[in-house]
């Protein structure tokens, strides 16, 4: 079986080879992780095929459990990091934002089984497009939690906190929901693209382009979580945007506290990705700790393992809390 992967990498060489090739808005899951990861160098489209041999017996494959440990689950949030920060910038509209992009789609196809999406959409002043990267949605329930992270950084900065923090935990919550998917929630996990300024234009974009396009479909989630900013600083805060449909960031500190976890509520305004979904009638939050003096700058290399751990735990806990019934 022939599963193709687009990604936008350089000169990737692996075991299963690279054919240059136009890029595409699709990703597909591949059979096998042993191409490694692409080393993130030139802006060059390249198709990497993943084949497995195929026989005409009956096989039974078993996947290996997840390691939920404190050491298996930090092994996974530094692998994925590390990738980010050899990246390095990821400008609105770049190649390296777009590599990230596909990047994260394809650990979100490895995750689940099924195709992620890569969502296009324009940037103003003259610059390339940027994009979304969605995966597929897991859990069984009516009731739809969209968590995203955005994964571009400010010019210069490498992110690692800004917003590589963010980007990890989604991807590890969604390898917890694959393996355990909740019977009374279903979960959307996308990574954003352009939720830093363009230029003095605007910023958010990729929400927007999101929000917008779920509520064209009629799809829109009933809640929306934004995870920004949770690897360095002293405590999480559970931010509603300019006081709108606050009762969710509520929930999310509360759901934290009731974890064990300290979670305090605060009122910002256009401060992340949470701002899009409330301007169109979803209930939304952006969990944060957003106390980094280092953020937006090179220096944002670092962070703390048990501020990402916690951060983690607390969207588990409103993950939970919403499988529940509650809400």
């Amino acid at each position: 079986v022939a599963l193709v992967l687009a990604l936008l990498a350089a000169g990737c060489a692996t075991s299963a080879g690279v054919t240059p090739a136009p890029s595409t808005t699709a990703t597909t899951s591949p059979a096998t992780t042993t191409t490694g990861v692409p080393t993130p160098t030139t802006t060059q489209p390249v198709v990497i095929v993943v084949t497995t041999s195929t026989t005409t017996s009956t096989t039974t494959t078993t996947v290996p459990a997840l390691d939920r440990s404190e050491a298996g689950t930090i092994t996974r949030l530094r692998g994925d990091l590390a990738f980010l920060l050899a990246v390095g910038p990821r400008l609105s509209g770049s190649s390296d934002e777009r590599l990230t992009a596909h990047w994260f789609a394809s650990r979100a196809a490895e995750i689940t089984g099924v195709p992620s999406r890569i969502q296009e959409f324009p940037l103003p002043g003259g610059r390339d497009p940027s994009a979304n990267a969605w995966a597929a949605a897991v859990g069984e329930g009516d009731r739809v939690l969209l968590i995203g992270a955005h994964l571009d950084t400010w010019a210069g900065s490498p992110g690692a906190d800004d917003n590589g923090s963010g980007v990890i935990i989604a991807l590890e919550v969604l390898r917890r929901l694959a393996e355990e998917p909740p019977a009374g929630l279903t979960v959307v996990v996308v990574g954003f693209g352009a939720e830093e300024w363009v230029g003095r234009f605007d910023h958010h974009i990729g929400s927007q382009a999101a929000a917008a396009e779920m509520a064209e479909a009629g799809t829109l989630p009933d809640w929306m979580i934004s995870v920004d900013m949770v690897g360095m600083g002293p405590r999480l805060q559970s931010v509603d945007f300019d006081g709108r449909l606050a009762s969710f960031a509520d929930l999310v500190a509360e759901a934290g506290r009731s974890a064990g976890y300290e979670v305090v509520r605060s009122t910002r305004g256009e401060i992340s990705d949470h701002d899009s979904f409330v301007k169109v009638g979803v209930p939304a939050a952006l969990l944060l700790r957003g106390t980094n003096p280092d953020y937006h700058t090179p220096a944002d290399v670092n962070v703390r393992d048990e501020a990402v751990l916690e951060a983690l735990a607390v969207v588990e806990a409103v993950i939970a809390h919403l499988d529940g019934g509650g809400g």
